[in-house]
């Protein structure tokens, strides 16, 4: 029986179909520095830009399509990138009345 171990299928893909480790490090240097936020993605932003660049640099057609995110929350846009977006969903103030009254109704029982 002729058993492969498994470090001898890590050479598989090699050569000019390896993957280029400096070419992933700058890509996730780049995102891991830019803000990819909905409200901060416009078709001039420079993440747009360098992944439309990247993909016609090795791709055959890149089309870029716009659309609306349809959406109960309302997303504003910032000139700047240094803004800090919180955000909490909360009950509604029906539930703590409600609760309040059931602890209330305990308490007098």
């Amino acid at each position: 029986v002729n058993r492969r171990r498994p470090e001898q299928y890590l050479n598989i893909v090699s050569h000019s179909h390896s993957v280029n480790q400096a070419f992933l490090a700058s890509w996730a240097s780049f995102m891991g520095s830019s803000p990819r936020g909905f409200p901060f993605l416009t078709e001039e932003s420079p993440v747009s830009v360098e992944l439309e660049r990247a993909l016609r640099k090795h791709t055959f057609e890149v089309t870029r399509e716009s659309f609306q995110l349809e959406s109960v929350y309302k997303f504003y846009k910032s000139s700047t990138y240094a803004t800090t977006l919180t955000a909490f969903k909360v009950k509604s103030m029906s539930f703590d009345l409600l609760l309040s009254l059931a602890i209330m109704a305990y308490l007098l029982l």
